[in-house]
């Protein structure tokens, strides 16, 4: 990667751009947790309420 330091305002957006990028992996593995969770307990109570 070449050295640029004369583009803070391009290191700007790529620190935002990277940022955003975390944010939107860690909404995923949240969904992702959260989704199971909420299957694991449907099936508890699925589970223990027809049995």
């Amino acid at each position: 990667m070449t050295h640029m330091p004369r583009r803070p305002r391009a290191r700007a957006i790529a620190i935002r751009a990277e940022e955003a990028r975390q944010a939107l992996i860690r909404r995923a593995i949240l969904a992702v947790a959260g989704g199971m969770v909420v299957a694991a307990g449907l099936a508890a109570v699925l589970n223990g309420g027809g049995g």
